[in-house]
C-alpha cells in the first residue's frame, strides 16, 4: 500500500513495531488500526481505488458515486465492526493447534466466538502474495447480512520490505496494514477453505478453523488481559471502551502438569513493551533485550516440555533430597540420566544413547536455571577487552566461589537475543569438577541447535582444560564404540588444531565466569536502572516459578 501525501500522524503510545508474539500487545495493534480507519484511510484507499485496486462493496457503497465516497463508507464501517470486536490472542501451541483442526462445512455463524471480534496469531498463519505475514484477522455483521472478514499484515514487515523507513509507516498506517477483505453471505460455505489451491486458501482457513477449534473446546481461553491505563485513556480520547484480550491456549497433554504458563506470563511486567514509551531512549534497550530474551528461552523451555513432558518439574522436586555430591553442583549429569532413564527408557542403540546424554546436559542446563530463579545476566561491554585479555587463564577455584547454580548469558545480536546457561558440573565417577556451557547461539533454533560445552578445571589454562576435555570425551567415544584406540594429541595434529579453535572461542566466557563468581562483580537489578520495582539483591532468591530476572554486571570500581 502506497501513502498519499499530507496524511495525519495517529496518536499513537508509540510507533516502534510491536512483537505480534505478546498477547498484551493486541491492545495496541486494535487501537493504531482504529487510528488508521478514523485517520487516514478514506485518502488512502480513494488512492488505491482510482490506481484501479478493487474493493468488495456493500451495495450501498457501490451506489455511491464517488471513489472518496465510497471508500469513506468502507471505513466507517469497519471501524464500527473493529470498534465492537472482542480481542483474542493464540499463543503459538494454540495456533498450531488451530491450523490442525478440520474443518467440515457449516453455517459459519454458529461457530464464530463473538458476533464482531479481532484474532491475533503469534505465528503468521499465512503470507500476502509480497510475502509479508498475515498476523490478525477481524470480523463483524456485514452491512448486506452475513459476515464480513477482514485480514491484517504487519506494516513494519511490509516496510522493511519494500525498503521504507519503519516508524514512518507505522505512523501513518499503524502497526496492522489493511490487506483484504470478504462478504460471506448467510448460511454460505467459502470455496476458499476447501481448495488447496485457491490462492487465498491459507487465509480463509486460518480463519475458519480457528473458529472451529475455539467452538470445539481444542483451543480454548486461558487468561483475560485488561489494558494499562495508558491506553485506556487513549481509548477514551477516541471515544472508545478498550475490551480485554482473551488469551487462547491449546490444553497440555493428558497426565502433563504444565508450569510454564503463557510467554507474557513468563515475562516480568516491569519490561513490558507498552512501557517502553516511558523511558528515555538511551534506556530501551534493556527491555527490549529482557523481552527478546525470555521469549527465546520461553520457547526452549516449551520445547523441552513437548520432548520431555514433566521431566523438568520431576528433576527440580528430585533436587530436594540431594546425594554425595559438592553443594555448587544443582544435580550430576549422570544422576539425571538415571532419573530420565526411569520415565524416558532408551532404545539402547548407540544413537539413543548419545541422544540421552546430551538431552540430560541441555535438563542439568535448564532445570539448575530455574532451581536459580531464572536468572538473566548482561555483561558490561566495557568489560569486553579485560576478558579477552585474561581468555586463556583456567580459575581452577572457582566451584569454590560460585555461589548460583545456573546463569543465562545474554546479548543482543541482530537476529534476536542469544546467549548461554553456565553452571557446573561434578563427575563423580573421575571425581571431577567441570565448568559447563550451553551455548545457544540461533535466536530462531530449536533444543537441537543447542551446543554443549564441558571444560574440565584442570590444568594451568584453558587450552590445558580444553585438551583434557577433548582427550577424555574422545576416549570415551572409542570405548562406546569398542575400539581401544588412544587419539593423538599434541600440536600440529588435528586435534590440537580443535582445542586451539576451541579455545580462542571458550576463553572469553570462561573469563566471563570467573569474574561472575568475583567480589569485583557488581550485579544491579534491571528495573531499579527503569526505575520500577524494589531493588533486589545478588544473588537471587532461588524461585522455580517465577519469571526471569535481568541483571546487569559491571567492575564495581566503575560504579565508584
Amino acid at each position: 500500500m502506497t501513502a498519499t501525501p499530507k496524511l495525519a500522524a495517529a496518536q499513537r503510545t508509540e510507533d516502534v513495531p510491536v512483537d505480534f508474539t505478546a498477547p498484551a500487545n493486541l491492545h495496541l495493534a486494535w487501537l493504531s488500526a482504529l487510528d488508521f480507519l478514523r485517520l487516514n484511510a478514506t485518502r488512502i484507499w480513494t488512492h488505491l481505488m482510482d490506481s484501479g485496486v478493487g474493493f468488495t462493496l456493500p451495495a450501498a457503497a457501490a451506489a455511491l458515486t464517488s471513489n472518496e465516497a465510497r471508500a469513506r463508507h468502507l471505513a466507517a464501517a469497519e471501524r464500527r465492526r473493529l470498534g465492537g470486536a472482542a480481542l483474542y490472542h493464540l499463543n503459538e501451541e494454540a495456533t498450531a493447534a488451530a491450523l490442525a483442526t478440520d474443518l467440515v462445512p457449516c453455517d459459519l455463524a454458529g461457530i464464530v466466538p463473538a458476533p464482531a471480534g479481532m484474532v491475533m496469531w503469534a505465528t503468521p498463519p499465512c503470507t500476502t502474495s509480497t510475502g509479508t505475514p498475515i498476523v490478525a484477522a477481524s470480523w463483524g455483521e456485514a452491512e448486506d447480512g452475513g459476515l464480513w472478514i477482514t485480514w491484517w499484515s504487519d506494516n513494519a514487515a511490509a516496510a522493511i520490505q519494500l525498503g521504507d523507513d519503519v516508524d514512518t509507516l507505522i505512523q501513518v498506517n499503524g502497526h496492522l496494514g489493511y490487506d483484504r477483505e470478504t462478504h460471506i453471505v448467510p448460511r454460505s460455505w467459502p470455496t476458499q477453505a476447501d481448495d488447496p489451491a485457491h490462492p487465498l486458501h491459507d487465509f480463509y482457513r486460518a480463519v475458519i478453523s480457528t473458529w472451529a477449534a475455539m467452538a470445539s473446546g481444542s483451543v480454548s481461553v486461558t487468561a483475560e488481559l485488561v489494558a494499562p491505563k495508558p491506553l485506556r485513556k487513549q481509548a477514551a480520547r477516541m471515544d472508545l471502551t478498550i475490551p480485554p484480550v482473551h488469551c487462547v491456549g491449546a490444553p497440555a497433554p493428558a497426565g502433563v502438569d504444565m508450569h510454564l504458563g503463557s510467554e507474557t506470563e513468563a515475562q516480568d511486567e516491569a519490561f513490558a513493551r507498552i512501557r517502553d514509551g516511558e523511558l528515555d531512549r538511551q534506556y530501551r534497550w534493556i527491555p527490549e533485550l529482557y523481552r527478546a530474551t525470555a521469549r527465546r528461552l520461553h520457547t526452549l523451555e516449551q520445547q523441552l516440555e513437548n520432548r520431555v513432558p514433566g521431566m523438568v518439574e520431576h528433576l527440580l522436586q528430585s533436587a530436594a533430597a540431594r546425594g554425595d555430591w559438592p553443594s555448587w553442583c544443582w544435580m550430576p549429569i549422570t544422576r539425571i540420566i538415571e532419573l530420565l532413564a526411569e520415565r524416558f527408557p532408551p532404545t539402547g542403540s548407540m544413537i539413543d544413547l548419545l541422544e540421552q546424554q546430551r538431552l540430560a546436559a541441555v535438563l542439568a542446563a535448564v532445570g539448575s536455571w530455574r532451581a536459580s530463579g531464572r536468572p538473566l545476566v548482561n555483561i558490561h561491554d566495557q568489560l569486553v577487552p579485560r576478558f579477552e585479555a585474561a581468555a586463556d587463564t583456567l580459575p581452577g577455584d572457582l566451584p569454590s566461589r560460585w555461589v548460583v547454580p545456573c546463569i543465562y548469558l545474554t546479548s543482543e545480536t541482530p537476529g534476536g537475543a542469544a546467549g548461554l546457561f553456565v553452571h557446573l558440573e561434578w563427575d563423580a565417577v573421575e571425581r571431577r569438577s567441570e565448568l559447563r556451557f550451553l551455548l545457544d547461539h540461533d535466536p530462531v533454533g530449536g533444543l537441537d541447535s543447542l551446543q554443549v560445552q564441558p571444560v574440565h578445571l584442570t590444568g594451568q589454562t584453558v587450552r590445558d582444560a580444553l585438551a583434557a576435555t577433548w582427550a577424555a570425551t574422545a576416549m570415551r567415544a572409542n570405548v562406546l564404540a569398542g575400539s581401544d584406540a588412544v587419539p593423538v594429541t599434541g600440536p600440529g595434529t588435528a586435534f590440537g588444531d580443535t582445542v586451539d579453535r576451541q579455545a580462542s572461542h571458550l576463553g572469553v566466557f570462561v573469563a566471563i565466569a570467573d569474574f561472575a563468581a568475583s567480589d569485583s562483580a557488581l550485579f544491579t537489578d534491571a528495573r531499579v536502572v527503569l526505575g520500577r520495582g524494589d531493588a533486589r539483591t545478588w544473588p537471587p532468591t532461588p524461585d522455580t516459578e517465577q519469571a526471569p530476572q535481568l541483571w546487569l554486571a559491571a567492575d564495581r570500581a566503575m560504579s565508584s
